[in-house]
């Protein structure tokens, strides 16, 4: 009997502490979750109360517009991505919680749909769009919107429409593009694209209309950072004028200086650029520089350029004569580099070796001449500099081509040679500058020099002599 009751105290004894620390740890393991859900649940619950709240202030706001005057809700802006970012329209407080209040409004056709850019007629019916936001907004605004039709003679059969379209190089909308229409009897108004591109100007006096578009950042598919077009509008119809326009591009522009054994080249100075790409008019090819020229801002900078699916090719010159041929372009010595809207991109600037040999009549190498090249071909001019002769009278430079444009009016450089000091007279020598393909299927430069037709194949030297 002793010993059973020795046993039964042992038993009655309680937990140990290690017992009751894995007992509480347990515990949090099932708390600590569960009181994080349980938190969750609350601002859940709070946060749709607060979407609750926003959708009858929507509502309400919604029908004071649409019982209120047609004129009110015709002068609310243009509906944008980007509304709601600014000063709303009016605030209500529930519950000590500000809400805002943005209305909008843009013109729809009969049926309400959003294609007034691609519309003949006159427009139907007016969209009325309010978003409401709140602070510490966890969701997106919410949004109410309705149709309303406008009073007879509000769309005058008098009068014309112009719409303004604006889309990017992936045929997408641009939205947020401010849109100036400037027309006759001092007429001038200004809007923002909505969210389909199409910004609408309604009840214009018959006549021609000048549209300007202009975004920062963006740029036309001619490369024009405020394009302009203009069009006639007549009555009871709309016109449509459309841009193509989008997020440009930069480019991060490599110039390489050539060399030659221990001959270390320069690359011309004062140097432009320009870019190929079919799409341009009217030669497919566009020019910028030299710098501080736009859109060279820096030897080094170009843009903002259309961000074409098809790419660019980059070489030095803005003068017809240096375009490249278009077997080079998208070559292996040419290659077409790719772009992406409002990125940088890095690109070779595509230039060729000019070597020349200045040596005296006495045939003493001339040291210290130096080089300036002209091209005043097909009314461009284009003056740089070339590198300055060394000890040995060479001069090894990077420059732009300059082919012969036609059988009368060939590309050429003037090549203007002077001494280093007074007393020497200035030299001058014409000369073509070209890439040929050889025989093995690779591009050599080739100078010609128009005095004498003699040719020079690099590395061989341009001899020129001064007095």
């Amino acid at each position: 009997m002793q010993r059973l009751l020795h046993k039964r105290i042992r038993c009655e004894d309680g937990m140990s502490l290690i017992e009751v620390l894995i007992a509480i740890v347990v515990l949090l393991i099932v708390l600590v979750p569960a009181s994080l859900l349980l938190t969750t649940s609350f601002r859940y619950a709070a946060s749709d109360r607060r979407s609750v709240q926003a959708a009858s202030i929507a509502m309400t706001e919604i029908s004071e517009l649409t019982h209120g005057s047609f004129n009110t809700i015709a002068s609310l802006p243009t509906c944008s991505p980007t509304l709601g970012n600014g000063t709303p329209v009016a605030t209500v407080t529930e519950e000590s919680i500000l809400f805002s209040v943005w209305g909008c409004a843009e013109w729809r056709n009969s049926t309400g749909s959003g294609d007034l850019c691609s519309a003949t007629g006159s427009p139907g019916v007016l969209l009325v769009e309010v978003r409401v936001t709140w602070p510490n907004m966890k969701r997106p605004p919410v949004v109410d919107a309705t149709l309303a039709n406008p009073p007879v003679g509000t769309i005058s059969a008098t009068k014309g429409f112009l719409a303004v379209n604006v889309t990017g190089a992936s045929n997408q909308p641009i939205s947020g593009v401010t849109v100036n229409v400037t027309g006759p009897n001092g007429y001038s108004q200004e809007a923002s694209t909505p969210a389909d591109g199409c910004a609408y100007f309604l009840n214009l006096t018959p006549g021609v209309y000048n549209a300007t578009i202009s975004k920062p950042g963006y740029v036309s598919d001619q490369e024009v950072i405020s394009p302009a077009q203009s069009t006639n509008v007549t009555t009871a119809s709309t016109s449509v004028l459309d841009f193509s326009y989008d997020l440009g591009t930069t480019f991060s522009l490599k110039y390489t200086a050539p060399s030659l054994g221990s001959l270390a080249g320069q690359v011309a100075t004062n140097l432009p650029v320009s870019v190929g790409n079919t799409n341009l008019q009217p030669s497919g090819w566009y020019g910028a520089g030299p710098p501080p020229s736009a859109p060279l801002s820096t030897p080094s900078q170009l843009g903002p350029l259309y961000p074409y699916n098809s790419g660019y090719t980059v070489w030095g010159g803005n003068c017809a004569s240096n375009v490249p041929p278009a077997s080079m372009q998208g070559s292996s010595i040419m290659p077409t580099i790719s772009v992406t809207s409002g990125k940088t991109e890095n690109a070779d600037v595509f230039l060729v070796p000019l070597y020349i040999v200045v040596s005296t009549a006495g045939g003493i190498p001339a040291n210290g001449v130096s080089i300036q090249a002209t091209d005043n071909s097909s009314g461009c001019t284009e003056n740089f500099g070339l590198m300055t002769t060394n000890v040995k009278g060479q001069s090894l430079t990077a420059v732009p081509l300059a082919y012969p444009l036609t059988s009368t009016q060939p590309g050429q450089y003037t090549i203007t040679l002077t001494g280093p000091g007074p007393g020497y007279l200035v030299t001058t020598v014409d000369i073509e500058v070209s890439e040929q393909l050889a025989g093995n299927g690779t591009w050599q430069t080739e100078v010609t020099d128009l005095t004498n037709g003699q040719i020079y194949t690099y590395p061989a030297p341009v001899p020129v002599g001064v007095p």
